[in-house]
């Protein structure tokens, strides 16, 4: 019988989660440890054999780089703001 130590994982459990950044810092620590789903091995298959495309990675920046769009044409200024219209004190 094995519940005896899944009430004391779960106890465990629960007193980690109640320390919020050891919870967050855990959740990250995992996730960023999984290996490859299976469904990303299928769509790489797919891609390769059946749809014929390869991968197109798109580039990085570095902190010390400018943002791609400022390589590109210059955002529009926004529209200068009316005046507001007087209304005499009526509405």
């Amino acid at each position: 019988n094995d519940f005896p130590s899944f009430l004391d994982a779960q106890a465990r459990v629960d007193a980690t989660y109640a320390k919020k950044s050891t919870w967050c810092k855990l959740s990250i620590q995992a996730a960023s440890s999984m290996a490859k789903f299976s469904t990303d091995r299928t769509i790489g298959e797919y891609a390769k054999v059946i749809w014929d495309v390869k991968p197109a990675p798109r580039p990085v920046e570095s902190s010390s780089s400018a943002p791609a769009a400022a390589s590109a044409a210059p955002a529009p200024k926004p529209a200068a703001a009316k005046p507001a219209a007087k209304n005499n004190g009526k509405q």
